[in-house]
């Protein structure tokens, strides 16, 4: 029988803003419906399936409900740098993908590389080179000599696939500091095909970088891919990944435009407006608005994090929720959603090992009755 390797980049999965949220169901629904997404496919997930590592319940809950949904033989799971946990304190995030730990006794084999790491995927010699902070950050330690002798490692050896996640080091990125580039042709010199995640368009280098799977910021429009390996023909495909959403900046007052990509969830930056209650009140309460600014000059000013919902984090140590809040709320929502699970198949018991799961790491969970 044929098998696939099926090669996907940044999930960026959020629900910390109802635009997000709505992207990220789009994005969940479209790889779960998709052709590859059955018994004779290997996936391999590039990294930064979460947003943000400090997001909160609904955004962990989305995580999950993509890992539930995969009905692919194996899941790889490259860690990328929205993915590690900022501590090892009690305040610290629970990684978004130690969810797949839930699924381990389905018929689906899922494994993390959370370091430097030889695996195989349909046939193919892949290396895996995650994002990693510990014990040396990856881009201090990829950079010294025979980095990889440390993990067991023949750097030598001839992979038919390096999968990473990091800027890559090549002469059309000048632009990008040397500092955060890491040199891959230096690092594994004898891996036929290079791909990489964390870079969110793939257009500077299109037959290495995968992209993002939807863009988070009106620049990061562009083109992205998802490549696919067929073992019966040894060949490499790769296509395009539908446009899930469209990000447009509109002045306050105009009107707003259609969407150019068929299917594409149209999210408005009204510019020129005070504040959001003033957009929302002219657009209506059914429009998506990524945010408000009251000049151009300010669209890209703290875009990284003015989105997060600042009631979901108080009264919580730095602006985090803590991970036994987490817990509590995540636990609640897996029951309260019952339904949604029934919708990818997740069976009852599984929803009820994904329920212990949750209480075993909060170490207070509320009693609830069993899942009808």
């Amino acid at each position: 029988m044929s098998k696939r390797a099926w090669v996907l980049g940044d999930l960026h999965l959020s629900g910390e803003t109802e635009w997000q949220s709505a992207v990220s169901n789009k994005v969940i629904d479209w790889v779960h419906e998709h052709e590859y997404n059955n018994p004779s496919t290997e996936v391999i997930l590039a990294g930064d399936l979460i947003d943000k590592f400090h997001s909160g319940p609904r955004s962990h809950y989305l995580v999950m409900k993509f890992l539930a949904g995969l009905k692919t033989s194996k899941v790889h799971i490259v860690v990328g740098n929205h993915d590690i946990e900022k501590d090892e304190s009690e305040t610290g995030q629970i990684l978004s993908y130690e969810y797949a730990s839930l699924f381990s006794h389905s018929n689906v084999e899922y494994t993390l590389y959370s370091y430097p790491t030889e695996f195989t995927a349909a046939g193919l010699s892949c290396i895996a080179i995650p994002f990693y902070k510990a014990p040396v950050h990856s881009l201090v330690e990829l950079k010294e000599k025979n980095p990889l002798a440390k993990y067991e490692i023949d750097a030598d050896k001839e992979f038919d696939l390096c999968i990473g996640h990091h800027f890559v080091e090549d002469k059309k990125q000048g632009h990008i500091p040397e500092e955060i580039k890491i040199d891959f042709k230096r690092l594994v010199p004898n891996a036929k095909k290079l791909l990489a995640g964390h870079v969110h368009v793939a257009d500077s280098l299109p037959n290495t970088y995968l992209g993002s799977l939807y863009a988070k910021k009106i620049d990061e429009q562009g083109q992205r891919y998802h490549w696919v390996y067929h073992s019966d023909m040894q060949e490499w495909h790769r296509h395009k990944v539908p446009v899930f959403c469209e990000l447009v900046s509109v002045k306050y007052g105009e009107q707003l435009p259609p969407v150019k990509h068929k299917n594409a969830l149209p999210v408005y930056t009204i510019t020129q407006c005070p504040n959001p209650e003033k957009a929302r009140s002219y657009y209506g309460p059914d429009v998506y608005i990524r945010k408000v600014v009251s000049s151009w000059e300010h669209i890209r000013t703290n875009q990284d994090f003015a989105e997060i919902d600042p009631s979901l984090y108080q009264n919580t140590q730095e602006g985090m929720i803590s991970k036994k809040e987490l817990m509590s709320k995540f636990e609640q929502m897996v029951l309260d959603d019952a339904a949604e699970w029934k919708k990818v198949d997740v069976s009852k018991d599984v929803l009820t090992s994904a329920v212990q799961f949750i209480r075993d790491l909060s170490k207070e969970g509320t009693e609830h009755d069993s899942i009808q």
